[in-house]
């Protein structure tokens, strides 16, 4: 059950998916939760499968939060890192070698390996930072396309 002033301010959204449950929540009015014992069902079987709810529970998420755009920027910047830490390893081992140490062969890789590793590393996690970034600016977008007002105003008083 949703108060006429809740569904007024809803009405006023511009938005074409409305995820109800979350817009609810949004409005900031009271809330309260009404136990009511259900009656079985009659005839047939429930309709909403597994799937039905893991793309409700999905469109919410996507909704209401930028959370998974900043995990993959965050990825981004720590498989960068890893690759800053990987080419300085490459390249110390390589400048041990030249310099004649004794170190484990397991640690050497093949001369064109190395470098083909090298770069695979390097541009995976240069696509990622850049996915991240870019998520971040279309998460941006989508926030202000959605256009919700900053406030709901509960009264006013004349």
């Amino acid at each position: 059950m949703i108060n006429r002033k809740v569904v007024n301010h809803l009405i006023k959204l511009n938005e074409k998916n409305l995820f109800l449950r979350g817009l609810r929540s949004w409005m900031g009015f009271k809330q309260i939760g009404i136990e009511y014992s259900r009656f079985n069902r009659n005839k047939g079987n429930p309709k909403f499968s597994f799937y039905d709810a893991f793309v409700l529970g999905l469109d919410g998420i996507i909704s209401f939060t930028m959370v998974p755009l900043r995990i993959v920027l965050f990825l981004g910047m720590i498989l960068s890192l890893v690759s800053l830490f990987y080419f300085l390893f490459i390249l110390f081992t390589k400048m041990f070698v030249i310099f004649g140490f004794n170190i484990p062969s397991w640690l050497v890789m093949p001369k064109g390996l190395t470098i083909m590793n090298l770069i695979m590393v390097s541009f995976f996690s240069l696509i990622v930072l850049i996915l991240g970034i870019i998520g971040e600016y279309i998460g941006k977008i989508y926030t202000e396309v959605k256009n919700r007002p900053r406030y709901v105003i509960k009264e006013l008083i004349e």
